[in-house]
């Protein structure tokens, strides 16, 4: 586990409903670097807090699982849909409303393939 006191400097939600968080820290030492720098791109858990962490806490931190950043089907589905309204909206102006209307497209595909 890494700790390292930082500021809150911007938050931001994003189109996919997730956000975007930016955090400022003091200058960091070359290890702290090289540490944080091991996790670029990964999904990991991150801990915030205006104190130090207790023990009992940075336990509960500790035993908290990650998947590695596999996403689920449903997840890269998403992903690849949010790509393609990027491209061509097809005129929806939000990625929501996109997404529901290609959910149901593909929906409905395999609804008329049951006998």
């Amino acid at each position: 586990m890494i700790q390292i006191a930082a500021q809150v400097t911007s938050i931001k939600s994003r189109v996919d409903k997730s956000w975007s968080i930016t955090f400022s820290t003091p200058e960091l030492s070359p290890s702290q670097m090289m540490d944080l720098g091991s996790m670029n791109g990964k999904e990991c858990v991150l801990g915030i807090n205006l104190n130090a962490f207790t023990q009992s806490e940075e336990k509960l931190i500790d035993e908290i699982k990650v998947e590695d950043g596999i996403k689920s089907k449903s997840q890269w589905l998403r992903g690849i849909l949010y790509r393609v309204w990027e491209v061509d909206n097809k005129g929806f102006k939000t990625f929501t409303l996109f997404y529901d209307n290609e959910m149901e497209i593909i929906g409905n595909h395999y609804k008329h393939k049951l006998p």
